[in-house]
């Protein structure tokens, strides 16, 4: 069972929907999570699976679901984001969640926003996965490097699959990062590529000046959610113990 609910009657017809889920560097994650900040996005749904591992995470004293869904009137925009990995079984599931609300609503695109490994540094590079032409014809006009072979996987990858083959606009943009700790540095990268594409301006000084900040508070946070995850695995062993010992 996965779904998307909303908290309150949403309209997202001619809405740029944007796909922030973990993934290298938590790039992703970052750059969804900080534009939800700067636009005071309003937080208007979630995603439920019993799939998902059972914890909620505490924004501002009020507790949420891990993956959670905002949106922004003035801008058009809607953001799904995620603070934990989602398990390998809820990635086509989630995948077909999302094409489906957006075949639903009339969104106008999809967006996916990713990292991509780099062993060398690369500022400011960015590089794009088009669902069709009109969109690489965009990539070139902002000097955007297409991918043009490799493999993708995970949300994203199913995502932008699903899209190619079911005529929704939809393209990822991917910045490089070295690390495998949070990266706020490619986060602001990809948000100002972001910014290009859209005309949302999206204000990045933060991500850059308070980099190691940032990463301290995500590292944190993902190590929050993994020890309620480990905790409660335990509880429950305890609970229920194997009936074989």
């Amino acid at each position: 069972m996965l779904r998307i609910k909303f908290n309150k009657r949403t309209s997202l017809k001619g809405y740029t929907l944007i796909e922030g889920f973990p993934g290298i560097g938590w790039v992703a994650t970052i750059a969804a999570g900080h534009l939800v900040d700067k636009l005071g996005m309003e937080e208007v749904g979630y995603v439920e699976s019993d799939e998902f591992a059972p914890v909620s995470v505490i924004i501002k004293g009020r507790p949420s679901f891990p993956v959670r869904v905002y949106a922004d009137k003035k801008t058009k925009l809607c953001v799904i984001l995620s603070e934990f990995v989602i398990p390998s079984k809820s990635v086509y599931p989630l995948a077909r969640e999302v094409i489906d609300l957006a075949k639903k609503q009339g969104v106008k695109r999809i967006i996916s926003f990713a990292g991509i490994t780099s062993l060398v540094p690369q500022p400011k590079k960015a590089y794009g996965i088009a669902s069709n032409p009109k969109i690489l014809k965009t990539f070139q006009n902002l000097g955007i490097a297409p991918v043009e072979e490799g493999v993708t996987a995970g949300v994203s990858g199913i995502l932008l699959a699903m899209c190619a083959n079911e005529g929704v606009e939809g393209m990822g943009l991917l910045v490089p990062t070295m690390q495998n700790i949070p990266d706020p540095g490619a986060a602001a990268d990809l948000l100002e590529v972001f910014s290009r594409i859209t005309g949302v301006q999206v204000d990045v000084k933060d991500l850059r000046k308070e980099a190691e900040k940032i990463k301290e508070k995500v590292k944190t946070m993902l190590a929050q959610i993994e020890k309620g995850r480990k905790g409660y695995t335990n509880a429950e062993k305890q609970v229920y113990p194997s009936m074989y010992g």
